[in-house]
């Protein structure tokens, strides 16, 4: 229990010319609720946010284990965060059997969903592009959802959300700088890690290659059994450093 419930941070540093001013983000990912985490990793979110004072949350899902209202009461804690936009994404998990109630959480929450879109900060010059989950395009291509989705400005630092890692090599025609993924759980258990490495482009950890960079998060609570094993509960703060 101890690496599910001692939440290490990691610090991603990326430098970059596309920005004026460093920027600070907060990256959470796999949230997985159920009954026995409740609001537990919902406080410790809100209490790192007030400390850290990133410029922007992105918290990217598996939201629930399985949807349930009882859990999207979970989520409403978010509103006390003032002035720190936050950015989400729903994946696999979360459109489980009745996929509707996820979106029950930005009514109360005042959480922005980046489901096949985009949102631009000119000030910060970053923009964030959400796509869906590899679960749910069936027999569409990469080409086909990338083309759903409108981020063709190279001139400003882009972040792509996606639930399950894609190799660099693969988005090569695409003006992506960061990728950020997660649904590894590095697996979740020791001796299960070579399998997620056989299974995914990535992994865990951060992959280079050109000027651009790929970091997939170990995540931040447990899938199936309550417990993880030499793999550590984690939040991710990324630092965009003015080269």
């Amino acid at each position: 229990m101890y690496f599910s419930l001692h939440t290490k941070i990691t610090n991603l540093n990326i430098k970059t010319d596309k920005i004026e001013n460093d920027v600070k983000i907060l990256l959470v990912s796999d949230i997985h609720s159920e009954n026995v985490t409740q609001d537990f990793h919902v406080k410790k979110i809100i209490k790192t946010i007030n400390e850290e004072k990133p410029d922007f949350v992105i918290i990217v899902w598996d939201l629930m284990n399985k949807p349930n209202n009882n859990y999207v009461d979970y989520f409403s804690a978010f509103k006390s965060v003032k002035d720190i936009p936050i950015f989400a994404v729903k994946w696999n998990h979360d459109i489980m059997r009745n996929g509707t109630i996820v979106n029950d959480i930005p009514k109360s929450s005042g959480i922005v969903f980046l489901d096949n879109s985009v949102t631009k900060n000119e000030l910060l010059n970053i923009q964030i592009v959400g796509i869906i989950d590899k679960s749910a395009w069936w027999s569409n291509s990469l080409e086909d959802i990338m083309s759903q989705v409108e981020f063709n400005n190279s001139d400003l630092f882009t972040i792509l959300l996606t639930h399950q890692p894609i190799s660099l090599e693969k988005l090569k025609d695409y003006p992506v700088d960061l990728e950020v993924a997660w649904h590894t759980h590095r697996g979740q258990f020791y001796w299960m890690r070579k399998v997620v490495e056989w299974m995914n482009d990535y992994a865990y950890w951060e992959y280079k290659l050109w000027d651009r960079t790929a970091f997939v998060t170990q995540w931040i609570w447990t899938w199936w059994l309550p417990f993880r094993l030499w793999t550590q509960s984690e939040m991710v703060i990324i630092n965009l450093i003015k080269k």
